[in-house]
């Protein structure tokens, strides 16, 4: 950076090319600065504020402090920039919590890396031989419900799902059971017979229990991960996701209860599985 602003004057890209310094790592480094002045400008009015919620409440975090502003205060304020502008003000949270002890499976997990993700060692897939799972929020017009849903690789369809208002290892095995009552009677139909079919994942809590990882491996699947805070390792499904609520969006926030957004998710489901053109 500092060779490039030094010779700026011979030319950007000739300094960047000579130096193998990507011109938009020069410009993104440049820019940096200025983007976050704008930033902390903009949530100036804030600081005082949050500085007086951390001093009476020595053991909040973040996600009580947004509940405060919002709460008290009537300020919504996503918890995204808002860990950023304790950050940029130095404002360290008091609190001391000890992170809890990694379980065995997270341990093996983190010991094969990369390798956990089983995407890429797959050759030819044939239908119903790679399946993906994930969760995500469908908020409607009271509250927001969880989804996990089940989606097959090759054909594209919904092999099972669960909603509920609770996102826990019971509503992803609840998915799970839909998904292998529908893939036995799929297998059956189309007289296949797979020895092997990968689930894939991401490394959650509610994937890597003992409890749902114990009992996808007694029904002999084997079990693929993304890596930590990696969204583009299960692509398909962040697609589904985001194609699901984008398009439905609407519908679900016309949901005046929980029943009747379950009723809604349920034939948007259906109408993807049965009549939507993928």
């Amino acid at each position: 950076m500092a060779i490039v602003k030094e010779l700026a004057s011979y030319g950007v890209a000739t300094c960047c090319q000579l130096i193998g310094l990507a011109r938009s790592s020069y410009y993104d480094k440049v820019d940096k600065p200025k983007s976050e002045d704008r930033f902390l400008a903009k949530y100036q009015h804030l600081k005082n504020l949050i500085k007086k919620i951390i001093k009476q409440n020595q053991a909040y975090g973040f996600r009580r402090i947004q509940a405060e502003l919002r709460d008290k205060h009537k300020i919504i304020l996503n918890h995204k920039p808002l860990q950023k502008l304790l950050k940029l003000w130095g404002l360290s949270l008091r609190r001391n919590i000890k992170k809890p002890d990694k379980s065995g499976i997270q341990e093996i997990l983190d010991y094969l890396g990369v390798k956990a993700n089983l995407l890429k060692t797959i050759g030819h897939i044939l239908p119903f031989s790679l399946i993906y799972t994930d969760m995500t929020e469908i908020v409607y017009a009271q509250g927001k419900l969880y989804l996990i849903a089940y989606l097959d690789h090759t054909t594209k369809k919904i092999l099972g799902f669960a909603l509920s208002n609770h996102p826990d290892t019971s509503l992803a095995l609840k998915a799970y059971q839909m998904m292998k009552l529908t893939l036995k009677r799929e297998l059956k139909r189309l007289d296949l017979k797979l020895k092997e079919i990968v689930i894939h994942q991401d490394q959650g809590s509610i994937y890597t229990s003992y409890q749902y990882v114990d009992q996808l491996l007694k029904d002999s699947f084997t079990l693929s991960y993304s890596r930590k805070g990696t969204p583009t390792d299960n692509p398909e499904m962040e697609s589904f996701n985001g194609r699901f609520k984008t398009e439905n969006n609407q519908i679900f926030i016309e949901a005046s209860n929980e029943r009747e957004a379950i009723k809604l998710v349920k034939e948007q489901i259906n109408y993807y599985n049965q009549k939507r053109r993928l």
